[in-house]
């Protein structure tokens, strides 16, 4: 096969350029696509989980701020004191209830004062007394008739936080307010004695996640449970429709959805003091554009290296297969000649060997020795001939020298083989360390071996689409417990050298080349079988 590639340099160059093409240049460029691809995802699922860890600290830090206005509220709404004042206030003396509404008012101006998100706070009792740190907007009677008033006395919590956009649900003249509302009760948590409003501050309480940008132009605001923004308006507005299938959430979400095709990454956490969420917005393309166009410059660096690689190698092929010689074929026709010349030498002094052997016989008047003598020297032959039948001489070579040593063991060789192609679904050296192998491991077994017949047989042949290689030996039969194991890394039955390779890296070799090997017992002894597809023409 080596001589008719040389011989066929014009052949050769064009089946190694589309080698070249098969298997580099193309595995070049689609790895280059397949490592683009695998770093996209990479880096989106990166910064998909650190917009995630920004939503929770984000989180985290607006909890806070909500927990320590309520704090403060609940703080001042709680307190005996108060209580007791406000249920005892008017079997009070004048002198006492005006120390009583000095006291109030100066606890309203503290928590002002105290709580930066507080701008302004009224306490209103059911006795129709309005206490404030400011200038009052918020009429008793309206305040009663309100909506807010109606939910805060319905809802069994004592708190109540709300978003106004008209003023509507407390009856007021303010628009766009967020306020907190809590029940003052009597000292027996029985009867209602007053509310207390704190209005929040929107700038400072919405620059605790305005701030806040989300890659480029991402965002972060508050809807409410109607799916509304309040407090700040954002730029990009979700409809209402895709929020709908994640606002049951009671955890963080992370979804992908699309916009006028444009696919956006949605995050969305429940705020449940206020019944809202806390919601994240970026288009999904702006969180890896930065690394995209990055990875596109790679590329396009790697692409043109890979040109230039292939544009090289064709060169270097063109300059060797000029440099081929029909000096250096000769060369390789004379090396050919003189290793069949030695072979021939090699047979010629076996065949003396034996004649003189057999006239030697002969005239010690030995005709029956002499004549089982020819007819063992015969029987070789035949398995010379058959040897030769399987039509690739390196392997008819490996495996005559490898069953030579089994002769003198008594065993009975017996061959059957078809003649292979000269292309072959296998790596040719690997096929005789496969062959060479089982063949010890069998003749080993053999040798080893109790019994008056002893058989090694082999056969190459094809079933369906496969080119099949047979191993197996008559005795000794390998015992049950030990067959599924045959295979495993590690595993033998002793420690011989002669034994050859273990299965299990005949195994392997056999798996690299894209075959399968198995082990067969009945009655007829060991088989062990590798199969190997047939190329296709």
């Amino acid at each position: 096969m080596e001589y008719t590639v040389i011989t066929n340099k014009k052949k050769l160059t064009i089946f190694v350029v589309i080698l070249l093409i098969f298997f580099i240049i193309i595995p070049i460029f689609l790895n280059i696509f397949i490592v683009y691809k695998h770093t996209l995802n990479v880096i989106k699922k990166e910064k998909i989980k650190s917009m995630e860890q920004l939503i929770i600290k984000t989180f985290e830090s607006l909890q806070l701020t909500i927990d320590d206005i309520e704090n403060s509220v609940t703080e001042f709404a709680a307190s005996m004191g108060l209580r007791k004042s406000l249920q005892e206030y008017y079997n009070l003396k004048p002198k006492y209830q005006h120390s009583i509404d000095v006291y109030i008012e100066k606890k309203l101006n503290e928590i002002s004062k105290d709580n930066p998100y507080i701008s302004r706070i009224v306490c209103i009792t059911e006795d129709d007394r309005i206490y404030t740190n400011g200038i009052v907007r918020l009429d008793i009677n309206n305040f009663k008739l309100s909506q807010v008033y109606s939910e805060i006395n319905l809802n069994t919590n004592d708190m109540l936080w709300d978003y106004d956009f008209t003023g509507q649900k407390l009856n007021s003249n303010l628009e766009n307010i967020f306020y907190i509302v809590h029940k003052i009760k009597d000292v027996n948590n029985e009867s209602v004695l007053g509310y207390l409003i704190a209005y929040i501050d929107l700038d400072r309480f919405k620059n605790k996640y305005t701030n806040i940008k989300i890659a480029e132009t991402g965002e972060i605001y508050i809807i409410n449970n109607d799916l509304k923004p309040i407090i700040s308006k954002p730029n990009y507005k979700i409809p209402k429709e895709k929020l709908k299938d994640i606002q049951k959430a009671e955890t963080l979400v992370i979804n992908t959805i699309n916009i006028e095709d444009e696919d956006f990454v949605i995050s969305l956490m429940p705020i449940p003091e206020f019944k809202g969420y806390l919601i994240g917005v970026v288009p999904l393309e702006e969180l890896y554009c930065s690394t995209k166009k990055a990875l596109k410059g790679s590329n396009i660096f790697l692409s043109v290296i890979g040109i230039i690689l292939f544009l090289w190698i064709l060169i270097v092929i063109y300059i060797i297969s000029k440099l081929v010689s029909e000096k250096e074929m000769t060369k390789y026709r004379l090396y050919l000649s003189e290793e069949m010349n030695e072979k021939l030498r090699m047979y010629k002094h076996d065949f003396m060997n034996h004649l003189q052997i057999i006239q030697g016989l002969l005239e010690l008047k030995k005709p029956d020795r002499a004549y089982e003598y020819l007819n063992n020297v015969s029987k070789e032959g035949k398995l010379i001939k058959q040897n030769c039948a399987i039509g690739i001489p390196e392997l008819e070579a490996a495996i005559f020298t490898t069953i030579s040593k089994a002769k003198e063991y008594g065993i009975d060789i017996k061959i059957e083989s078809q003649e292979l192609p000269e292309e072959l679904p296998v790596n040719l050296y690997d096929l005789i360390k496969i062959l060479v192998n089982l063949i010890k491991n069998a003749v080993y077994a053999l040798k080893n071996a109790q019994g008056n017949y002893k058989q090694l047989v082999i056969r190459i042949f094809s079933e369906l689409d496969e080119i099949v290689f047979e191993v197996s030996n008559n005795i000794p039969i390998i015992p049950m417990e030990i067959r599924d194991r045959i295979f495993e890394k590690g595993f033998s039955s002793d420690n011989k050298e002669e034994k050859g390779l273990g299965l299990y890296i005949v195994k392997q070799l056999v798996n690299k080349n894209g075959g399968h090997i198995e082990l067969k017992v009945d009655e007829k002894g060991n088989h062990f079988l590798v199969y190997f597809p047939m190329l296709k023409n």
